[in-house]
């Protein structure tokens, strides 16, 4: 994008304040991973960061991207809950945001980021975690916002 995605203005948010919103209409607490324990490692590197300072509090997490502004939390409820140690949105087979994950798998996750596999696809193969299906009507609400030509495309969808 060239610039902090997270502080772009989409309507009367900025796309971390979309994230925000969502966790509070989930009433979760929210915390912003904006620096990671092994930097240049993808978002790989904030899951086991995030899994390494939530050890303490037990639970599961919660993982969004500050770019998805149009994820629902119907979808993410359907995320959240899975009994399971981990689950992950999936469409046509492919995982990703959102996503949960117990602080039980951390180990596992170092594991895989030890060999150099940053894929949130591998991960979830590594971890044999469910995986929530999500259907061709919701797919629009896993568009993540990476170009500026797709961030020009979702201001005139929500105008």
């Amino acid at each position: 994008m060239g610039c902090a995605k997270a502080q772009l203005r989409l309507g009367r948010r900025t796309l971390l304040g979309h994230a925000h919103a969502l966790a509070a209409e989930l009433g979760l607490p929210c915390r912003v991973q904006s620096q990671d324990d092994t930097p240049g490692q993808g978002p790989l590197g904030g899951v086991v960061t995030a899994l390494r300072r939530a050890r303490a509090h037990g639970g599961k997490i919660l993982f969004l991207g500050c770019d998805m502004p149009f994820l629902s939390a119907e979808l993410t409820r359907r995320v959240l809950g899975v009994e399971a140690e981990s689950a992950f949105a999936s469409l046509k087979g492919t995982v990703g945001f959102p996503f949960v994950l117990s602080p039980a798998v951390l180990p596992k996750v170092e594991a895989q980021l030890a060999t150099g596999q940053r894929s949130l696809q591998r991960l979830a193969i590594r971890l044999r975690a469910r995986r929530i299906r999500v259907l061709a009507a919701e797919a629009p609400q896993l568009q993540n916002l990476n170009t500026p030509t797709e961030f020009s495309a979702a201001k005139k969808q929500l105008s």
